[in-house]
């Protein structure tokens, strides 16, 4: 064998081996951050008790609907929720597991998002990262965007953990181009069955960054049977068990048109206010660049916008949870400007870095203006037009300039770095002392949902529970802390259980029709609760007389009847 062809070999499986180092190092790197963030951070904090008082949230609704679920009620049939079945029916099958409690539910938040997100948000981003570094640099940015969503961001849901997955899929290489359209025709299922919106995102995405011909739409048949290998089962499901006409009236007309007119809150003031429109223009800005920059690479283009795009969810909501929720995808973006900074020194010397200023004033003006207008439609539009028009050769040469511009704005915006302080998370602190119980997760007598109540709650709930007409099989709890449905073990004669978010006159209409066919004679009502559905509310109080008033924690509480 001649020697230049045996230092080849040699050469070639050193790098062999070298890769094989890398890969294992970078799953004991995620599997180390796996178990001391999440087994001894958030497994070990799944708590079994409600305190003293008991707040009701969005937590009791999903129980509620997961417990019909898993009771085989039906999707759709028996509540009305906004949301695609996936959660649901994963949770459900995690209530037959484990036991039908709030505290199952918190296995699964922590379990699929706090995971699997780290761990293929740090592949995702090395293979971004690839696409335009070395090995050792992409593997090091890496690592920096899983430590600082770890460390500061720490929001991710079960839909972030799909979509990271398409993207790796779709940045991958595989042998048969037609067996991983089909693969990405089930995730873009799987994603569409956790979140409609986050599916009409990625499909705008996939859509403006790949199909600039007829003829490629013909790569879309084998994705279209992968869609519907996820698809077809679920609707016959939900036909047979549940209401398919009720699943498309909550999903598509109450959760994209109605519950964003009814969610949108004011923008808090700063530093929250500040933060919000900061991420805006830097997210903006970066996902702007990094689309300019890979005119070549169409996946890398197709996560650029996704990312820009996701950004909606913040702004109909306008709270600080979905401002985070909204903004997983930052940490990418922060090591990215940093893998960009020794491509800045080519515009100190140049005349183009006076653009710095006019472009600055373009990305603030652009934030604030939507922000303040507050329309998820004209953002939505507004994106689409800038990203097509920068899809042009001529932008390609100032990447930088885009980059540079909207990071400067941003911490302009946002001048002060205290609020990193408050996200700053921190280690866990790890002891081998603690132990996880699976008994945590079985109901027991002095439960409601697998929560533990104070004394004083439970002696109001018994005080009402035996004054509820038993006679009559419908109880109606208003307009929250439905949680008590499982105490009470009476059914809801609607469909509706949590009455202080979307809703529209012919929904109230359906409620009090509902009420008045099953003849509802048992009625929990807080009087100072708020409310949107004015109407319920104005006829529980003229159709119904109260029988006893209670405190319940720091709430007055009326038991009626009609």
């Amino acid at each position: 064998m001649p020697h230049s062809q045996y230092n080849y070999i040699i050469r070639l499986d050193f790098k062999m081996k070298l890769q094989k180092i890398k890969t294992l190092t970078a799953f004991f790197f995620i599997a180390l951050l796996i178990y001391i963030f999440f087994v001894h951070g958030s497994l070990m904090a799944i708590r079994d008790s409600a305190g003293e008082t008991y707040i009701p949230s969005d937590e009791e609704t999903n129980f509620i609907n997961v417990l019909n679920t898993y009771k085989g009620e039906g999707l759709y049939k028996s509540f009305s929720v906004v949301y695609p079945p996936g959660r649901y029916l994963i949770m459900a099958l995690l209530f037959k597991i484990f036991g039908a409690t709030v505290p199952t539910m918190g296995l699964y938040f922590i379990l699929l998002p706090g995971i699997f997100f780290p761990a293929f948000l740090f592949f995702l981003s090395y293979k971004i990262f690839k696409k335009f570094k070395s090995s050792i640099i992409s593997f090091l940015l890496a690592s920096l965007t899983t430590l600082i969503f770890l460390f500061f961001i720490y929001s991710a849901y079960d839909i972030h953990v799909f979509i990271a997955l398409f993207f790796i899929v779709l940045l991958s290489e595989f042998k048969s181009l037609h067996l991983k359209n089909i693969f990405l025709g089930i995730l873009l299922g799987l994603v569409f069955l956790f979140r409609i919106e986050a599916g009409i995102f990625l499909l705008i995405s996939i859509i403006v960054s790949y199909f600039g011909k007829k003829e490629d739409y013909k790569k879309l048949i084998p994705s279209l049977i992968g869609f519907l290998t996820v698809w077809i089962p679920i609707l016959i499901y939900i036909f047979f068990t549940g209401s398919l006409k009720n699943f498309f009236y909550d999903n598509l007309y109450l959760g994209l048109i109605i519950q964003p007119k009814m969610m949108g809150l004011p923008i808090p003031p700063p530093p929250v206010g500040l933060i919000f429109l900061s991420i805006l223009i830097f997210l903006f800005s970066s996902s702007l660049s990094l689309y300019v920059s890979s005119s070549s690479q169409t996946g890398i283009r197709a996560f650029a916008l996704f990312s820009a795009l996701s950004y909606v969810t913040a702004i109909d909501r306008s709270d600080e949870g979905h401002l985070w929720y909204a903004a997983v995808w930052l940490p990418f973006y922060i090591s990215y400007f940093i893998s960009e900074l020794p491509n800045f020194k080519n515009y100190i010397k140049t005349k183009i870095l006076l653009l710095v200023i006019p472009a600055s004033f373009i990305f603030y003006a652009f934030g604030y203006f939507i922000l303040k207008i507050k329309s998820t439609t004209l953002f939505l539009i507004t994106t689409l037009i800038i990203f097509f028009f920068f899809t042009r050769k001529f932008w390609k040469n100032y990447v930088s300039l885009i980059l540079m511009s909207g990071v400067l704005t941003s911490l302009l915006v946002f001048h002060s770095f205290s609020f990193l302080k408050i996200r700053f998370s921190g280690i866990p602190k790890v002891s081998f002392k603690k132990s996880f119980s699976p008994g945590l997760f079985k109901p027991e007598k002095d439960e409601i949902a697998g929560l533990k109540f104070s004394k004083n709650y439970f002696d109001v709930l018994k005080n009402i529970k035996e004054k509820l007409d038993v006679n009559n099989n419908w109880l109606f709890i208003f307009p929250d802390y439905v949680l008590f449905y499982d105490y009470f073990k009476l059914k809801n004669p609607t469909r509706y259980y949590l009455h202080t978010n979307q809703t529209t006159d012919e929904i109230q209409d359906e409620i009090i029709k509902r009420l008045e066919i099953t003849k509802t004679n048992n009625f929990i009502f807080f009087p100072d609760r708020e409310t949107f559905l004015k109407k319920v509310k104005k006829w529980i109080i003229n159709k119904t007389s109260i029988i006893e008033t209670y405190k319940l924690g720091s709430e007055k509480l009326e038991l009626r009847r009609r």
